[in-house]
């Protein structure tokens, strides 16, 4: 995520963890934790520590380390949220920051859930729950019904069969079916954060990505779907009475789009209204950063919606293939 705002909160030690977190994230973190045991009411410190959890945790693949990873997060998160912000003028700087890790909690705690991981989830959620006082609820799989989305079915890497994708209330339900045509919000700053991309892999001796059109369709659908949906994860849900319920994996709903080559990354952003910004929160992510870098890729797509009623106003999206 990105860190582009500046400010001054007294005694607060937000400059100087900012300065050594540009530079070197594990050096920050050493140093936020010795501040917090000297100053535990000053913010900044758990701040840091909770961002730089969260960067280690978009880069981890299993279960359990996402699972370690976001309980670092999210304990560094309480702390902040029991510290001293009366020195700030104005809101924290760090909100958006914050709700984009309290909704990737509540994110990872329902997939979790969805493949049975029960002890893992509720354990996620309990710490989700104890900061925003919000209630985690676990979807259930929906009964059948003649007019339901989604259904309970046959398929058992999915666990859900797509029922004919519907549109009502300028939302799209169900999994995409490759059919919808998102107008791109900004093609010029889609074109520009491609093009820091790409200048930084000639510098890394990569080829530039070349744009496929059917992969921007990808990641425009789904960064409308996340706007209008009011979610922000990788995999697609839609949001019913009952609460969010799984519509689809990540790679699934990209080669409905796209499946000429193998697909092999996506990235997701929110909240950052410039190209560059949305790269600065890539760049400083490791396991984005190695999807914007990765060597074997040669095609990719972005995406950019905004919606001034969704939680994050903005959202990216960057897929690729070979």
């Amino acid at each position: 995520m990105g860190l582009s705002f500046s400010a001054n909160a007294g005694k607060d030690p937000y400059q100087k963890l900012k300065r050594i977190y540009d530079k070197d994230e594990q050096k920050c973190l050493i140093k936020a934790k010795r501040i917090a045991q000297r100053k535990p009411k000053a913010p900044s410190p758990h701040y840091f520590t909770a961002l730089i959890y969260f960067d280690d945790y978009k880069g981890q693949k299993t279960a359990r380390k996402k699972t370690s990873r976001m309980s670092r997060t999210l304990t560094a998160t309480k702390y902040l949220y029991k510290s001293d912000t009366t020195a700030w003028a104005g809101p924290t700087p760090w909100q958006t920051e914050i709700n984009t890790i309290l909704d990737s909690a509540h994110q990872l705690s329902l997939n979790l859930m969805k493949v049975k991981d029960t002890s893992r989830a509720k354990l996620i959620a309990r710490k989700y729950e104890k900061i925003t006082r919000k209630k985690v609820i676990f979807p259930k799989a929906p009964k059948k019904k003649k007019n339901s989305l989604i259904k309970k079915g046959a398929d058992k890497k999915n666990k859900y069969v797509q029922i004919p994708t519907a549109f009502k209330d300028n939302k799209y339900f169900g999994l995409a079916s490759g059919k919808e045509l998102i107008k791109s919000h900004d093609r010029n700053k889609e074109k520009a954060l491609l093009k820091l991309i790409n200048d930084e892999r000639r510098k890394k001796k990569l080829t530039p990505l070349i744009w496929e059109e059917g992969l921007a369709r990808a990641a425009r659908y789904h960064a409308y779907d996340m706007a209008t949906q009011g979610y922000f994860s990788h995999d697609s849900y839609d949001r019913l009475d009952t609460g969010l319920a799984p519509v689809g994996y990540t790679f699934k709903r990209i080669r409905k789009f796209y499946n000429n080559t193998f697909v092999n990354s996506e990235n997701i952003a929110a909240g950052a209204a410039t190209a560059y910004s949305t790269y600065r929160q890539w760049y400083t992510s490791k396991g984005h950063y190695k999807n914007m870098f990765r060597k074997g890729s040669r095609r990719v797509g972005l995406g950019v919606y905004f919606d001034p009623d969704s939680p994050f106003k903005y959202y990216w999206v960057f897929c690729t293939a070979y």
